[in-house]
């Protein structure tokens, strides 16, 4: 059994909400029922990936984690990277986070995909000019 960290307390909670939302077109009472069991939260069990079975969350969970070789890897979609390359080198070291850029990978493949067409294209008319002779 994997300790519980420290959960945040209701005090802690609200100063935070409070704070992020200082100057912003923001109604903090809507977090009033989070805050209420912010201490309740605090006792209950811890949630695994068993607990949202059959739930929307689930799949969300499943398209962004799985466990391979022993490990897990999380897939994180980011949006409004400006530079790929120095966040790549910002991640990159001992913690094992890659960044792949799936544009980038994916216009490799149609690329490879579609010289390996042509080149299948133009041996299949070559052999058939050469057949015909």
């Amino acid at each position: 059994m994997r300790a519980r960290p420290p959960s945040p307390t209701r005090t802690f909670c609200a100063q935070g909400l409070n704070e992020a939302s200082e100057g912003l077109p923001f109604r903090t009472e809507l977090f009033e029922p989070f805050l209420q069991e912010a201490p309740a939260a605090r006792q209950a069990p811890l949630v695994d990936a068993g607990d949202l079975t059959g739930t929307g969350l689930a799949l969300r969970l499943e398209w962004l984690l799985s466990a391979r070789s022993g490990r897990w890897i999380a897939m994180l979609p980011l949006r409004g990277v400006r530079d790929g390359v120095a966040l790549s080198g910002a991640l990159s070291g001992p913690n094992g986070v890659d960044l792949i850029d799936l544009k980038v990978e994916a216009d490799a493949l149609y690329r490879g995909y579609r010289g390996q067409a042509c080149g299948f294209h133009w041996s299949a008319r070559v052999l058939s000019c050469c057949s015909s002779w």
